[in-house]
């Protein structure tokens, strides 16, 4: 492969891995609103559906953006074997940082639908005393 048949493939694999990103913002986004707004009142059954087709949903993108990702840092690591140039701007340690953030962000997201719910059950069981005489 020529130089900028490199740099054409690095490109387009990159801007592949934007676009999933910004996939798996908009799920996040989503996911955040819906548990902020009506999590409190779904079932336990419901909250579990929602969150293992969110789950599926985040995880196959953040596969597929995790994939191009290392496919652009492959082409990257064969540019710098055809130049003997350091050209690479991108590392593998930058592709798995981003897996442990997308893994984060999905343990956050969790937590988040966790806490509202549980301040939904601290409000209903901290009854108000009766003060009437």
């Amino acid at each position: 492969m020529t130089e900028s048949e490199f740099i054409e493939a690095i490109t387009s694999y990159m801007s592949i891995s934007n676009t999933l990103t910004n996939t798996q913002i908009g799920l996040i986004t989503a996911y955040l609103i819906m548990s902020y707004l009506v999590g409190s009142n779904l079932s336990r059954f419901q909250v579990t559906v929602i969150s293992v087709l969110y789950s599926a949903a985040y995880i196959f993108v953040g596969f597929m953006s995790y994939t191009s990702m290392a496919k652009a840092y492959q082409y990257a690591a064969r540019m710098y074997l055809v130049r003997q140039e350091d050209t690479s701007y991108l590392s593998m340690a930058t592709v798995d940082g981003a897996l442990v953030l997308m893994l984060f962000c999905l343990l956050a997201t969790y937590w988040f639908m966790w806490s509202i719910r549980r301040k939904n059950k601290d409000l209903v069981n901290a009854q108000p005393e009766d003060a009437s005489v």
